[in-house]
């Protein structure tokens, strides 16, 4: 299960998913492992159409951009809608008024609904606000 957890309420949310669950002996209480993926996500857009999110004119969803850390030797990654996944198929990912152009790569989770998945840039542009 994909979770999204805060501590307090002045911290960043961070995002994971539950490895692990232990009940304990009351029944109301259980004990949840989470693999920590980001104490950083970013939203971001998705359009699955790269042709449609040129122009304007698709249908996009959420995504969730995952920053990878260069010196642990973990690439970039992005949490989609499982039905969006397929290893090397492009899609657009829009993100502080860039849109990039990626292709997917390995998966490297799935749960219910949802693909975390490695990409690389394939393209980028700048959008202009109005």
């Amino acid at each position: 299960t994909l979770v999204g957890l805060k501590r307090r309420r002045a911290e960043r949310w961070v995002v994971g998913v539950v490895t692990r669950l232990q009940n304990r002996k009351h029944p109301d209480e259980s004990i949840a492992g989470i693999e920590i993926f980001t104490h950083a996500p970013i939203i971001v857009i998705v359009n699955e159409d790269v042709a449609a999110a040129q122009a304007e004119t698709s249908r996009s969803s959420w995504g969730l951009f995952i920053p990878g850390d260069k010196q642990a030797g973990r690439r970039d990654s992005l949490v989609i809608d499982g039905a969006l996944y397929a290893q090397k198929k492009q899609i657009v990912m829009s993100a502080r008024n860039v849109r990039y152009i990626i292709q997917l790569q390995n998966a490297l989770r799935s749960g219910e609904g949802w693909h975390r998945a490695e990409f690389v840039v394939v393209g980028k542009r700048e959008v202009k606000q109005p």
